[in-house]
């Protein structure tokens, strides 16, 4: 079910946009476990969690929706292999007011450490030049990365989101055939979604072309590619959320997600 999931999403180009969204709301969620909750839930399904989850924020799950649960596979309670569990959407809760996720304005101390740890995931020598034509660029043949000093914090955050991950996906030059335009939907990718997490407007990536990209991919290949682009959101995401929250860490709820 995965897997057929998985190719449906990676070759329609607006459940391709439906995933991202899902995907950047609930960030420690594996794309497995968001395939299948596309696959069970509805076009209302937002932010999702187990019964466990819930309970950590002070919520509950309705009893007349215990029985509505979509399954995901969760760590076993023993640490041993992965069970079928039930989620539940926020809608099929009540209790305590759920905290909204940290908002990054322009031009506070939260920016500037968020923008911070972004360029700390920089793998190239970084430049500030005012002649580029978009607030970041990377340059794969100097390997290096441009940023517009004219742009906005907004503009340079989305963007460096974008080239930054082009440039660990290139692997400072290690992988020879890499190009742009194979790699950038990946790269918009990861954009969106930390911008989405993060309370930054950007336009969803072009997808039209991920049937495409993806074409000649099994069930397995195409959920490692997956993988890849949320593991780095997730590694990025995680250090920005501490880098601005550093006393409001979250230990527990949904440390047996995968």
């Amino acid at each position: 079910m995965q897997d057929g999931i998985i190719t449906e999403i990676t070759q329609n180009p607006e459940l391709y946009k439906e995933y991202l969204n899902m995907q950047a709301d609930n960030p420690t969620y594996s794309p497995g476990n968001i395939a299948l909750v596309i696959g069970q839930g509805t076009s209302e399904t937002t932010r999702f969690g187990t019964l466990a989850f819930w309970k950590g924020l002070g919520r509950n799950v309705n009893d007349s929706e215990r029985k509505n649960g979509m399954m995901i596979y969760a760590r076993s309670a023993f640490r041993k292999g992965y069970d079928l569990t039930p989620v539940y959407d926020i809608s099929q809760t009540y209790g305590k007011p759920v905290k909204e996720p940290p908002k990054l304005i322009a031009g506070s101390d939260k920016m500037d450490a968020a923008l911070t740890t972004l360029l700390n995931y920089a793998v190239v020598p970084l430049e500030l030049n005012k002649d580029i034509k978009q607030p970041a660029l990377y340059d794969d043949k100097e390997l290096k990365l441009s940023i517009n000093p004219n742009s906005t914090e907004y503009e340079v955050f989305s963007a460096l989101a974008t080239e930054i991950a082009l440039s660990r996906i290139h692997g400072k030059g290690r992988y020879p055939d890499f190009t742009r335009e194979e790699n950038l939907l990946d790269a918009d990718s990861i954009s969106y979604i930390l911008c989405r997490r993060f309370g930054i407007e950007r336009p969803q990536p072009d997808a039209s072309k991920v049937a495409a990209l993806y074409d000649g991919y099994d069930g397995a290949e195409r959920r490692n590619a997956l993988d890849k682009i949320q593991e780095m959101c997730k590694q990025i995401g995680g250090s920005i959320e501490r880098s601005i929250e550093p006393q409001q860490r979250n230990r527990s709820n949904n440390r047996s997600a995968r």
